[in-house]
């Protein structure tokens, strides 16, 4: 339903470590460690996520989370680079969007 970096950037982190730690110069326990707000917050949310998709449904939450989502992806495309980059993804969204009608 949705295109979804996480999976991407959680199990790809481990390539980078040895060009992040050579970079700046941080332990590996650091880098690792860098993650672990946001795995603990979806730790703790996912229960809370299911719930209320089995109580609501899928379209009212998806719905939900989108304006969230989109106000996040605008606002750091309006302040840097990464808005090439917003754009592509929005087409791409679209794209995946009519095609599964």
């Amino acid at each position: 339903m949705f295109v979804n970096l996480g999976p991407v950037l959680y199990y790809t982190s481990g390539i980078f470590t040895k060009a992040i730690t050579d970079d700046t110069g941080w332990t590996r326990g650091t880098i690792a460690a860098a993650s672990l707000p946001a795995n603990l917050l979806i730790t703790l949310t996912l229960p809370l996520v299911g719930w209320a998709v089995d109580a609501y449904g899928t379209r009212r939450i998806a719905l939900l989370s989108s304006s969230p989502l989109d106000s996040s992806v605008t606002s750091n495309a309006l302040r840097s680079w990464h808005s090439s980059i917003c754009a592509i993804s929005w087409l791409v969204a679209c794209w995946w969007k009519s095609a599964e009608r």
